[in-house]
């Protein structure tokens, strides 16, 4: 375990703590007493890691985390207190201005866990392989300022006319809306007015259709990749759509307002991919059968700039929530992330639901699933069957929502 750890904390036994924690560690680890210090210190070094506590006596931890997010963007931002409750803790990591959450009363292992693995996956983001094969596109895609307001407008709790009203300044995006609205998937066909549809979808799934619409825009596709990208998005959009059911049928609850977008951005960096290296990706995609593009760009050499690496690169710089960009990373390899209980269960999920989409996709059109394979410990035999047949139907009849995004 290598990197730079700033610690900003006013209590001097726990800074001391914290320097014992790490001592035999290969971190350097910097303190700061003040917010000021903080961003004193992280002018004069390279910091990857910032930990710092909720209530300081001279400055607010979050309002000091809100300016290492404007400023130093490429930090990962480490909040910890035992002072909030696990929804509004959640609420910062799942909005993107905390990159991870420790609660006190610490325990040593937890913290050191902690930060390893949010080092791992930062220096799996800065591999030299991974950034040359970056610098070689021209121009770096952005996320558009509007998708970071409408995520602004979210985090704050805004009312649905504000949230609505933030969708309105794109017409393009606003119309793509009301057009998946009242499909047949949604059950509508009356609804013509922004407000209304951001209430009846809620803002998990119209945070999730403005998203595709940014990353499947028409502008960017030659005629002859509208088919891969019909493929990734219908994909990308059935696991999306059963990861919440298979989560709750394992775990009878809901999965959390920050979890449910995981689906969309798992295979971004095949999106990039097509879009800036369109002969790499044909060469992979035309010896990929099955579902195997990960395996078969591990055997063409890319290990280390796959599109898992290079999906979560884009989503890091774009400065969407950690568990984002860690969903990318991660989605083929659930078991190497250093991660907590809940977070390595999501991955494996995923994992597992990509691999029944697959599955499920390519018999689409056959009249019986063999479903044995994705039996899985603490879901009925016959469970596991009917969310096949469901998912079998859902995969032939949700063909058409990619055209009223496109």
């Amino acid at each position: 375990m290598e990197g730079k750890l700033l610690i900003v904390e006013d209590n001097e036994g726990q800074v001391e703590a914290f320097r014992k924690l790490f001592l035999a560690s290969g971190v350097q680890v910097y303190t700061a007493a003040t917010a000021a210090e903080g961003l004193e210190v992280l002018s004069e070094e390279t910091i990857d890691v910032v930990l710092t506590h909720f209530r300081m006596q001279q400055g607010d931890g979050l309002q000091f985390l809100k300016q290492v997010r404007e400023k130093y963007p490429g930090v990962y931002r480490v909040l910890s207190s035992g002072f909030l409750d696990d929804s509004m803790a959640f609420r910062f990591v799942s909005s993107g201005l905390v990159s991870a959450y420790i609660a006190k009363p610490w325990n040593p292992e937890l913290v050191r866990g902690k930060i390893a693995h949010t080092l791992v996956v930062k220096r799996t983001l800065q591999e030299k392989k991974l950034l040359e094969l970056i610098s070689s596109i021209k121009e770096l895609p952005s996320l558009p300022g509007l998708f970071q307001e409408l995520l602004a407008a979210m985090e704050g709790r805004k009312s649905m006319q504000d949230i609505a009203a933030v969708i309105k300044k794109d017409p393009a995006v606003a119309a793509k809306v009301i057009h998946v609205v009242n499909s047949a998937l949604f059950g509508r066909e009356d609804i013509a007015e922004i407000e209304e549809a951001a209430v009846y979808l809620g803002v998990g799934v119209l945070k999730d259709i403005v998203l595709t619409a940014y990353f499947i825009d028409r502008k960017h596709w030659a005629p002859e990749q509208i088919t891969h990208l019909k493929d990734i998005f219908l994909h990308s959009y059935l696991v999306n759509k059963y990861i919440p059911i298979i989560f709750k049928t394992l775990f009878g609850q809901a999965l959390g307002k920050g979890e449910t977008s995981l689906g969309i951005v798992h295979d971004i960096g095949k999106i990039i991919l097509m879009q800036h290296f369109p002969e790499r990706f044909q060469a992979i995609a035309e010896k990929a059968d099955s579902g195997n593009f990960y395996q078969q760009e591990l055997a063409l050499g890319y290990e280390g700039c796959t599109h898992a690496e290079i999906g979560a690169f884009f989503l890091d710089w774009w400065n969407l929530p950690s568990l984002m960009v860690e969903t990318a990373l991660f989605h083929h390899t659930p078991d190497r992330a250093e991660a907590n209980g809940r977070q390595r269960t999501l991955f494996r999920l995923l994992h597992y639901t990509d691999k029944l989409v697959v599955y499920v996709w390519n018999h689409r059109s056959e009249p019986a699933l063999d479903m044995s394979q994705f039996y899985i410990k603490n879901i009925d035999g016959e469970v596991i069957h009917r969310i096949g047949a469901e998912l079998q139907g859902h995969a032939r009849s949700c063909e058409d929502l990619f055209d009223r995004l496109i």
